[in-house]
């Protein structure tokens, strides 16, 4: 067998393994993210009579453009479940899934034979990726847009045609439909064309602007769309409201890097992945070496490959830094590692600087799995992974074992015991406490779907409810309008609650959302200020509903209101209160 064939065969099997991942319990997955809810009620265009037209104007433009609700919609009509919060998953992992083996053709087009299997296996035991995998967000279908036009983009560098102008331009005109940064593929095409060297660069930007035009073409119609009705200058305040300044670029960089660890899956998630993407490298590249020695190279890189192992299973960040030593040394020749290190580079400065979601880092991390690689690939076949010949090599190289074994010393001790300064009486001072434990990438997602239709809306029914009044996560709100015929009334904030009239004597109200207002952001504990302050108005609570959310969930509250590690309630605990008639409003 070739080693194109045992590569596209490992990347197959990474393929199937990966599908098993991210589809793993899949009936057990449920909406829990605020803008899960977003995206699966904005689905049921579908089932409207005005279909697209019937998008909410006032919501959906500000939280993503229209790709992936038209996905879901299109996932309503066809998929066995209907319209349903598993088809809006579904959907986003085809997706996800369809992105390992890009991943892996990146890796063998950037680097040669054996980087396109390495790549793959990281992407398949990337706890980021799965995690937002099995989530119905824009996240796994937007990565695999912008992959495919980074690719598109290469293949243009390599050879620029009309042909090869305009299918970059499409394919950056669905990223750009998918989220509001998808233009940044083509800036980074444009970038990459403008370092690269030869004759023909007037025609390589000539065609660049033909591929401009196809991509503005394509996102056109939403321009106008929201330009009808907002305008597209409310959409560009309310996106800048997220962007921070230079002040504010290296905490985000240094919260984006904790929450990749954080989602890594463990030093057991790394490990596996880094020793098949070096375990699939050197077999997809054997048959490049004399059959005699065979035993000596897997004997003298099997420590290489045990070292670069052990430092991503104890330090997952370490991939990060990785990238950063291959960058510095230069071995970005060629369109598309040209083209790669660009992006990496590019989306590294450029994503701190907007609000930390853990999501958003996912473009670079799937840049990382190509250099990684590609680093990789070419350890197990004995060239330079990092640099070029000579001390420039040996000096790199020495830096960044040190860096990981520094890292990795660092990170052990950390996870030891974690140092925390609890505020308190005078002279209790600072304390060890252990970190608190967050849910599994694997663990069922269906918390809220369960607490939901299985014990709010039976008690509302048995209480004969007539209406509610709700404060929390469009998730959940999806999940009441499917199983509860009476009518709700979406809350604007906590102060609300306060100027209701006396006929409003029931309210669903969500820690994730109290978490955020205002007057409970400084609160060691949002829900039970709520209680005390809810009390004080003749309110009682009739319902605690534990609704255990997926890992990227959690973090996003946490982010919001980090007080809520420390709190008595579960960041996704919802709340049923009832207002005794006759009680005054004080």
């Amino acid at each position: 067998m070739t080693t194109a064939r045992r590569e596209a065969l490992a990347i197959a099997i990474s393929t199937l393994v990966g599908a098993v991942l991210r589809l793993w319990s899949f009936g057990r997955l449920g909406l829990s993210h605020f803008d899960e809810g977003i995206y699966a009620i904005a689905g049921l265009w579908s089932s409207d009579p005005a279909g697209l037209a019937s998008l909410d104007p006032k919501v959906i433009p500000y939280y993503a453009p229209p790709g992936f609700p038209i996905l879901v919609g299109i996932g309503y009509l066809i998929l066995p479940w209907g319209i349903s919060d598993l088809s809006a998953i579904f959907v986003a992992e085809l997706c996800a899934i369809a992105t390992i083996p890009v991943v892996g053709w990146l890796g063998r087009r950037t680097f040669g034979p054996g980087a396109g299997a390495a790549a793959s296996a990281l992407a398949t035991w990337s706890g980021q990726h799965v995690a937002f995998a099995r989530m119905a967000m824009t996240d796994a279908p937007f990565l695999l847009a912008w992959l495919v036009a980074l690719g598109l983009g290469g293949r243009f560098l390599e050879r620029p045609t009309i042909g090869r102008a305009i299918a970059l331009g499409v394919s950056v005109g669905v990223a750009m439909n998918l989220k509001y940064n998808g233009w940044l593929a083509g800036v980074i095409v444009a970038v990459a064309a403008m370092f690269g060297t030869g004759k023909g660069r007037g025609r390589t930007l000539g065609l660049l602007g033909i591929a401009a035009a196809v991509a503005i073409v394509s996102y056109l119609p939403w321009f106008l769309f929201v330009e009808r009705h907002d305008g597209y200058r409310a959409l560009l305040r309310h996106q800048r409201s997220y962007a921070g300044g230079l002040s504010t670029w290296l905490p985000h960089l240094l919260a984006q890097l904790d929450q990749s660890v954080a989602l890594s899956g463990g030093w057991t998630w790394v490990a596996i992945g880094w020793a098949l993407a070096c375990s699939t490298a050197m077999a997809t590249t054997v048959g490049r070496v004399p059959p005699g020695a065979v035993v000596s190279l897997a004997r003298s890189r099997g420590r290489i490959a045990l070292f670069e192992t052990a430092a991503m299973a104890l330090w997952p960040a370490f991939l990060w830094w990785t990238c950063l030593f291959w960058v510095v040394s230069g071995r970005c020749a060629g369109p598309f590692r040209r083209l790669l290190a660009v992006a990496w580079v590019v989306l590294s400065i450029l994503t701190p600087f907007y609000h930390p979601y853990a999501r958003l880092w996912l473009p670079v991390l799937a840049a990382g799995w190509i250099i990684a690689g590609g680093i990789i690939a070419a350890e197990m076949k004995g060239e330079p992974g990092l640099t070029g010949e000579g001390k420039r090599m040996g000096r790199l190289r020495t830096a960044l074992f040190v860096a990981a074994a520094v890292a990795c010393l660092l990170t052990l001790v950390s996870r030891i015991r974690t140092i925390q300064h609890r505020p308190g009486p005078p002279g209790s001072g600072w304390a060890f406490v252990e970190p608190q434990p967050r849910p599994g990438l694997l663990r069922p997602t269906d918390g809220l779907r369960v607490a939901v239709t299985t014990r709010l809306v039976p008690r509302l029914r048995g209480d004969k409810v007539d209406s509610l009044v709700v404060l929390a996560r469009p998730s959940a709100l999806f999940y009441l309008a499917s199983t509860w015929d009476r009518p709700s009334r979406r809350l604007p904030d906590f102060e609300t609650v306060f100027r209701l009239n006396d006929d409003s004597r029931w309210a669903l109200l969500d820690v994730a959302l109290l978490a955020q207002e205002a007057s409970l952001a400084n609160a060691e504990d949002p829900a039970r200020a709520v209680s005390d302050r809810l009390a004080r108005q003749g309110w009682v609570e009739r319902l605690r509903l534990k609704a255990p959310a997926a890992l990227p969930t959690v973090l996003d509250i946490e982010l919001g209101n980090p007080s809520l590690r420390r709190s008595q309630a579960e960041p996704t605990d919802l709340f049923l209160y009832e207002r005794a008639r006759g009680n005054p409003r004080r």
